[in-house]
């Protein structure tokens, strides 16, 4: 009986049934009391954030590929424009490699993480529950490097997940507008993380300094480095300072606004830190 109550007290669309749905179908069921759902609710608040009645049916949780037969595909289907028949197959397919083409993505027919984030930025439907990431700069004296250093500390970043776990994935810096001074300090850039592991190496040079808006910038990327939620790593920049050093000059390194991307478990890309950080870094023989 309490199967049959549940079901005739449901949403006639499952898909779209969100948190608050789900609560008050348990109440309408006679499965939780009033008293309770008002606990329940609270306590969700309290951990996640505000509870609003959004339409979950509208996001992309899970990965998609030939033969996958659920909900998730009947709606790729929709966003494609193909035949909805919740069935992954030739023509939906065809479709996911043409999408995927179209917005600078391997064209694999894969609907894998990076094809369900683009999929789903392109959504109006945002969930409730999406995850973030607060980052701050965690070291705070100058550090002066030596000709010859090796992986040298310029400065660490504490990054704390929030709401979801947040994968980070790329990490911008800044070095500033004069690049012949940067190719005479500093040789190999790092990303570690606490225990000292290299998650990313880039050698400095033409190739990889790019110029935007007079400033040099280098990015570091192919990691994905998981912070769980409500915890916080510390990643650190390092670098190989030449053994001969012809240039002195102090040189500011910073991660703009948005210079750090993550991925949250939802599949949306997150982007921090809110305020310029910089670290001033000076030179010796």
């Amino acid at each position: 009986m309490v199967f049959v109550s549940l079901i005739s007290a449901a949403p006639t669309n499952a898909q779209s049934m969100s948190l608050l749905d789900l609560i008050d179908t348990l109440v309408k069921a006679g499965i939780i009391s009033p008293d309770k759902a008002l606990v329940v609710k609270a306590k969700i608040e309290k951990d996640f954030g505000p509870l609003t009645p959004v339409d979950q049916g509208g996001v992309f949780t899970q990965d998609l590929t030939w033969g996958s037969q659920n909900t998730q595909v009947s709606l790729l289907q929709q966003k494609l424009g193909v035949p909805v028949t919740g069935i992954f197959k030739t023509e939906t397919l065809i479709a996911v490699k043409n999408f995927q083409k179209e917005n600078g993505l391997p064209a694999s027919g894969y609907v894998g993480r990076f094809t369900r984030a683009k999929l789903n930025s392109m959504s109006a439907i945002i969930p409730t529950l999406t995850g973030k990431m607060a980052v701050y700069k965690s070291s705070t004296l100058n550090p002066t490097l030596h000709s010859g250093d090796m992986l040298a500390n310029l400065f660490s970043v504490n990054i704390k997940a929030e709401l979801s776990d947040v994968s980070i994935q790329r990490m911008k810096l800044n070095f500033g507008p004069s690049s012949s001074a940067i190719y005479k300090q500093f040789s190999t850039i790092y990303i570690t993380n606490s225990e000292g592991a290299i998650l990313s190496q880039v050698d400095v040079n033409n190739t990889t300094l790019s110029k935007e808006n007079g400033n040099y910038y280098l990015t570091l990327g192919g990691f994905s480095y998981l912070v769980p939620k409500n915890i916080s790593k510390d990643l650190s920049i390092k670098a190989n300072i030449y053994s001969s050093l012809t240039d002195m000059s102090t040189r500011t390194v910073s991660i703009d606004v948005d210079g750090i991307q993550g991925q949250d478990s939802f599949g949306f890309s997150r982007y921090a830190p809110t305020a310029r950080i910089t670290q001033d870094i000076t030179f010796a023989n």
